[in-house]
C-alpha cells in the first residue's frame, strides 16, 4: 500500500520535471510517462503490436465469451497485474517495452469493440474487467484511512505528551530556580559565618599571643618563687639548729611555741612547692592565679620576718644563758624527747568507727607514748579518701604512723575493684613525706558473701 503511493508519487514527480500534466487516473499518468520517454528516445518509435488475435473475435459471439478477455489475460496476465496494482518498475526497460505493446493492444482492441459493441455492453465489458480493481483500491482507500485516522491518533497522543512533557520540565524548571535561590542565601549565610570565623580566630590567636607572653612572665615569676621557697627552707634548718643551741629549754612554752611556728613554716613550703610541680606539670597558670600566689608568698614572707625577728630576739636572751652547764640542757633535751609523743593517724571510711579508741588503749597501757587521731569518711571511696593523706602527712615525721581502711565502699557485685593506683599514690606520698604508712586491706562481708570473690580480687592486686 505504501510501496504504490510512493511510486505514484514518484510518476507525478517524473512528469513535473517533463513539464506534463500530473492530474488524470494512474493510468493515464503511466502512458503520459511511458510517450513522454519514447517520444523523447531518438530509437524509439511506437511499436504496433498484431491485432490479429483480437481481430479474430466473432463480432456475433456475445461479451461475456469473447476471446479478448481471456487471450488478454492468459497473454498478458501478468502484465495486466502490474499494470492494476502498479507493482513495477519504470526504470526497466522490458516492463516498458510490454507496456508499450499492451497498451497499443488495448487501444486498438477498444477500437474494434467500440465499433461492434453496443455502448451498454461496453460499459458492462469495461465494469467487469475494472471491478476488482475499484474494489481493491477501495479497500486500500479504507485502509488509508484506518491509516491516517491512526496516525492522527498518534500525533495528537504525541502532541499531548510533548505537552506533558513541556510543561513538567517548566515546573521542575521552577523548582530548581526555588533550590537555587535558597542555596543561594545558605552560601550567603556560610560565608558570613566563615568571615566571623575568621575573625576569631585571629582574635584568638592574638589572645593565644597574649596568653604565651604572659605564661613565660608567670614561669619566671614561679622560679623566683621557686628560689625564694629554697631559701626560706634553708633559712629555717638554720633556724631550727640555733633554736635548739641557743634557746633557754626551761621555758618550754616558747620552744613549743617556735616548733609550732616552724612547722607551719614547714607546711607553707611544702605546700608552695606542691602547687608549682602541679601547676607546672599541668596548664598554664593564669596571671590571677600567680598574683595570689605572690600575695600569699609575701604574707608568709611577712611572717617569715616577724619570726626571724623574734628569733633574733630570743638569740640575744639565750646568750646569757650560755653560762650554764651543759649538763643541764642534755637533761631538758631528754626530757623534751619524752614529752613528744609519736603520732598514729587513722583515715577510713565507715569502717574505721571506734577505732581510734580501741587503738590508743592497746598503744597506751604501758606508757602514753602514742598520740592517736582518726578522720572518717562515711560511705566514701578510695579515690576520695586519697587527697587527705597529703594533708594529714604534712607535720609528721619518719617515726609517725598513718593507718589507712578504705576500698569496701568501691567494690559491687559487677565490678572488680583495682586499687592499684590509687595505692600507688599512697606509696608517692609516704616517699615524699617520709611517714609510715600501714595500708588495711578490704575486710571481707559476712552480711553479704556473694562480694568476697571480688573483695579477694582486689586485695590481691592491692598487696602485690
Amino acid at each position: 500500500m505504501d510501496l504504490n503511493l510512493l511510486r505514484v508519487v514518484d510518476l507525478k514527480q517524473k512528469l513535473r520535471e517533463k513539464g506534463l500534466k500530473t492530474s488524470g487516473s494512474k493510468t493515464e499518468l503511466i502512458l503520459r510517462l511511458h510517450n513522454s520517454q519514447d517520444i523523447g528516445s531518438p530509437t524509439k518509435s511506437p511499436i504496433a503490436s498484431p491485432v490479429t488475435s483480437p481481430m479474430t473475435i466473432p463480432v456475433s459471439s456475445p461479451p461475456a465469451s469473447m476471446a479478448f478477455t481471456p487471450a488478454s489475460t492468459q497473454s498478458h496476465g501478468p502484465e495486466n497485474d502490474g499494470l492494476i496494482n502498479m507493482d513495477y518498475d519504470v526504470s526497466n526497460e522490458k516492463l516498458k517495452s510490454l507496456l508499450c505493446k499492451m497498451m497499443t493492444a488495448v487501444e486498438s482492441t477498444l477500437k474494434i469493440i467500440d465499433k461492434k459493441l453496443e455502448k451498454d455492453e461496453i460499459q458492462a465489458l469495461v465494469a467487469s474487467i475494472f471491478k476488482e480493481t475499484v474494489e481493491f483500491y477501495k479497500e486500500e482507500l479504507d485502509v488509508l484511512g484506518k491509516e491516517v485516522r491512526r496516525k492522527k491518533g498518534e500525533v495528537l497522543d504525541e502532541k499531548e505528551s510533548h505537552h506533558r512533557t513541556i510543561q513538567e520540565a517548566r515546573e521542575e524548571i521552577d523548582t530548581l530556580e526555588s533550590q537555587l535561590q535558597i542555596q543561594k542565601s545558605k552560601n550567603d549565610g556560610i560565608v558570613e559565618d566563615l568571615l566571623k570565623s575568621r575573625n576569631t580566630v585571629k582574635i584568638l590567636k592574638l589572645e593565644c599571643e597574649k596568653i604565651i607572653d604572659e605564661n613565660e612572665a608567670t614561669e619566671k615569676e614561679m622560679d623566683e618563687l621557686r628560689q625564694r621557697n629554697e631559701d626560706l627552707a634553708e633559712k629555717i634548718i638554720i633556724y631550727e639548729s640555733m633554736l635548739k643551741e641557743h634557746i633557754e629549754f626551761d621555758s618550754r612554752a616558747i620552744i613549743k611555741n617556735k616548733d609550732i611556728v616552724l612547722m607551719k613554716m614547714r607546711q607553707l613550703v611544702k605546700a608552695n612547692q606542691y602547687k608549682i610541680t602541679q601547676d607546672k606539670g599541668s596548664h598554664p597558670v593564669p596571671v590571677s592565679t600567680s598574683r595570689q600566689m605572690q600575695k600569699s608568698l609575701g604574707e608568709e614572707i611577712i611572717k617569715y620576718r616577724r619570726l626571724e625577728d623574734e628569733i633574733s630576739k630570743e638569740k640575744g636572751s639565750s646568750i646569757k644563758n650560755n653560762e650554764e652547764p651543759r649538763t643541764n640542757q642534755s637533761n631538758n633535751l631528754n626530757n623534751i624527747s619524752r614529752v613528744q609523743k609519736i603520732q598514729v593517724k587513722i583515715i577510713a571510711d565507715s569502717h574505721g568507727r571506734n577505732l581510734g579508741k580501741v587503738l590508743s588503749d592497746q598503744l597506751n597501757q604501758n606508757s602514753s607514748s602514742f598520740e592517736v587521731k582518726s578522720a572518717l569518711h562515711p560511705n566514701a571511696k578510695f579515690h576520695s579518701i586519697v587527697p587527705c593523706i597529703e594533708n594529714e602527712c604534712q607535720g609528721m615525721t619518719s617515726n609517725d604512723f598513718l593507718i589507712i581502711i578504705a576500698g569496701t565502699n568501691n567494690i559491687t557485685k559487677t565490678f572488680k575493684y583495682d586499687p592499684y593506683n590509687d595505692v600507688q599514690k599512697v606509696i608517692e606520698y609516704s616517699d615524699k613525706n617520709r611517714v609510715n604508712i600501714i595500708y588495711v586491706t578490704i575486710p571481707y562481708r559476712y552480711d553479704n558473701t556473694s562480694l568476697n570473690g571480688n573483695i579477694y580480687y582486689s586485695n590481691y592486686i592491692g598487696s602485690t
